[in-house]
């Protein structure tokens, strides 16, 4: 592991893709829970992503060239989790990179603090497209949902005649995009 040290994740993903024989790879990948190819794939793709910040480029509407491909049972659960919709290209866009790191921080470091962060981020631009960095619709609807909810309990016209009676309870409402749970405010009448 001392050569890993030294090495670029460029190189270490090359390495990684050289190592023979195939159960070494095997190995590596299983303790990641992931399948052997898909691991492979994805250190290519993240030392793509990798260089694409590393020289400043934008990531947010960005159609990446080297994509993730749809794991079919490892690891567990994330097929659910990434969004693969064809008909807006969002398998070429960052969510499903940011599924799988944060999937990987939580194996690498279950106490890390990125996943806060990131939310920070996106709460902080909250006037960038989701939709354009491929996150599902269901997800953007709820934040949509989420955001109408708070105007109206800030606004100061409602706080003339209404008071808030709850606060955060989560209703699940029935679309086209499948069930969605958000958190809602109930008000009444002074």
């Amino acid at each position: 592991w001392a050569t890993c040290e030294v090495m670029s994740f460029g190189q270490l993903s090359k390495w990684y893709q050289l190592l023979a024989p195939i159960q070494t790879r095997k190995a590596i990948s299983s303790h990641f829970d992931c399948d052997e190819t898909q691991f492979e794939g994805l250190l290519q793709h993240f030392v793509y992503l990798r260089n694409t910040c590393a020289h400043h480029s934008r990531l947010w509407n960005r159609k990446f060239t080297k994509t993730i491909a749809k794991p079919r049972s490892k690891p567990m659960g994330l097929r659910v989790q990434c969004n693969f919709e064809p008909s807006n290209s969002a398998e070429r866009k960052i969510y499903n990179s940011l599924v799988f790191l944060l999937y990987f921080m939580d194996k690498i470091a279950p106490q890390h603090t990125w996943r806060k962060r990131l939310i920070d981020l996106l709460l902080k631009h909250h006037n960038i497209s989701k939709t354009a960095m491929g996150f599902p619709a269901a997800l953007v609807a709820k934040e949509v949902l989420e955001n109408v909810n708070d105007e109206i309990k800030e606004s100061k016209g409602r706080k003339k005649e209404w008071y808030v009676e709850r606060n955060n309870d989560e209703k699940t409402i029935s679309t086209v995009l499948g069930p969605i749970t958000y958190k809602k405010t109930y008000r009444d009448w002074e």
